[in-house]
């Protein structure tokens, strides 16, 4: 079948070409509106005195909002401060690069109370979210 402008047209599993594509675009429409921008990465993360990996985080900042985009603790390990540590360490980097905004996404089967007792607020909740849970978007200001 010839592709034309109306084809519309779904791939399963997802194209990462095409995902490039859809992505770029909606960067160079971005990048249009507002200026260039490039979000800085960054992972922290904790191992044990035999390089066992116990706990991390990952995400990306721009300015002067981080968005967190993954936290994990082995199972073997909760419980015993590692995520607060993270979390931490976290906002320690932050002040020096001048970011004082931390966001996040967490189920409510995860960690909406760990994120509650260190400071942050729930700004939005979701229903039927992630696989049936309520989604929660939270922020913290430093």
């Amino acid at each position: 079948m010839k592709n034309t402008p109306e084809d519309l047209i779904i791939e399963e599993p997802g194209n990462e070409a095409i995902d490039k594509q859809i992505l770029d675009g909606l960067k160079a429409y971005n990048r249009s509106k507002i200026g260039p921008y490039t979000p800085a990465s960054f992972t922290i993360y904790i191992k044990s005195e035999n390089a066992e990996m116990l706990a991390g985080l990952n995400g990306e900042f721009l300015e002067d909002v981080c968005n967190v985009k993954h936290l994990w603790v082995d199972e073997h390990h909760r419980n015993k401060g590692l995520g607060k540590r993270l979390i931490y360490q976290l906002e320690q980097f932050l002040k020096t690069k001048n970011c004082p905004i931390i966001q996040l996404y967490t189920a409510d089967f995860q960690a909406k109370d760990f994120y509650e007792k260190l400071g942050f607020t729930t700004l939005v909740s979701i229903e039927k979210g992630f696989m049936g849970h309520s989604s929660h978007f939270m922020r913290k200001v430093l």
